[in-house]
């Protein structure tokens, strides 16, 4: 028997050990594959958190609406940052922390995040480079 596990964080390294622990103490056998997933970049990051969600925030509060940078972070990620479950038959929405996302991850966040802007008429400059794009 073979039990795939995919480790996004850190946080998630201790329990998959134990399960890995268990599961040899009952006989079975693991395997187990390492991979390296090139993370985020800083400058991913800086461009969501100095220009886009700050460009968000403006334009909510030229309309009388006051959001902090914290509460649109969690509004994004909640439309844009989960993964789906079943559970008792149903899709469910799980939030996942960009702590261990991929660079490829982030950017389809992004790509999301700006697709979303533009629907809303919101202004959001290009960044230098297409550090952030796949």
């Amino acid at each position: 028997m073979s039990i795939v596990f995919d480790i996004s964080c850190q946080k998630e390294l201790a329990p998959l050990c134990l399960a890995i622990m268990k599961a040899v103490n009952k006989g079975r056998f693991v395997t187990c594959e390492v991979k390296s997933r090139a993370s985020k970049s800083m400058e991913q990051l800086g461009y969501y958190h100095g220009v886009i969600l700050p460009r968000v925030r403006r334009f909510f509060r030229e309309d009388g609406n006051e959001y902090s940078l914290a509460q649109l972070n969690t509004f994004f990620n909640d439309l844009f940052f989960y993964r789906e479950e079943e559970i008792a038959g149903r899709l469910i929405k799980l939030p996942r922390s960009k702590s261990g996302a991929s660079k490829d991850e982030m950017a389809e966040f992004l790509e999301k995040v700006l697709r979303w802007c533009g629907e809303q008429g919101i202004d959001i400059p290009e960044p230098d480079k297409t550090y952030f794009l796949k």
